[in-house]
């Protein structure tokens, strides 16, 4: 079955009039990451403090934090506290040689380091955007997402539909997310193919993105879902029909 096509996107890859508290914990390239987030339509408060909490009792209504830090243990508990008591979506930019892993741990949305700011950083306010619409519309997160018969559970990592479900890899549910985050609005191949570098298992580029849609086709196929709904835009992404 052949994949739907539609004609190219005018729409934004990400919704403008996201407010986000850039702290700096660490030296960054300023003017350029404050380019990239004007670009995106983001509205940006700048703080170089600690401790966290009592910052963020100054800009209330920020709806992500891009935390800028080292393998430091007090900038990983920052991240930690920010999580679990403020918000759950928190980007660490961290350095090139800095390991993820603890950073992950505490459960922030993302890591992102200096090299694959331009991709990642994208992809990272495309989730941003789906939780903060998220806690404006419902005041509180999505755990799952219905596309069309089958229950997308973000948090379980999981397909569910016709009594059945079905796991799915690292990169197939950033992907998933990604597209979720933006129903019937079109992705670009270059920003997917930014989730799908950054993760361990697919280094591949373009052409493990490709067999990560198709694998995902086939996972709702499996669960009695459409594969038709991840559709596919000539010459430049894909996006998701719900």
């Amino acid at each position: 079955m052949a994949p739907r096509e539609y004609s190219a996107p005018k729409a934004p890859a990400s919704p403008p009039g996201l407010t986000t508290a850039l702290i700096y914990l660490r030296p960054v390239p300023r003017a350029r990451l404050l380019g990239m987030l004007a670009n995106l339509g983001v509205f940006v408060r700048e703080y170089q403090t600690l401790p966290v909490l009592e910052l963020w009792g100054e800009a209330p209504e920020c709806e992500l934090a891009l935390l800028a830090g080292l393998n430091d243990p007090a900038h990983i508990a920052a991240a930690e506290r920010l999580v679990s008591s403020v918000t759950p979506a928190v980007v660490a930019l961290v350095p090139d040689e800095v390991t993820a892993l603890a950073y992950e741990r505490v459960g922030v949305l993302k890591t992102v380091r200096d090299a694959e700011l331009d991709g990642a950083l994208v992809a990272a306010i495309g989730s941003a955007a789906q939780h903060a619409r998220t806690r404006r519309e419902t005041g509180r997160l999505v755990d799952s997402v219905a596309v069309g018969d089958v229950r997308f559970s973000v948090q379980a990592g999981r397909l569910e539909g016709n009594g059945r479900g079905v796991g799915l890899s690292g990169t197939e549910l950033k992907i998933l997310r990604r597209l979720t985050a933006t129903p019937g609005v079109p992705v670009s191949s270059s920003e997917l193919e930014g989730e799908v570098q950054d993760s361990l298992e697919s280094p591949a580029g373009g052409s493990e993105l490709r067999a990560t849609i198709l694998r995902l086709r086939r996972k709702l196929e499996q669960v009695g879902g459409n594969p038709l709904q991840l559709g596919t835009v000539r010459g430049f992404g894909y996006v998701l029909v719900l």
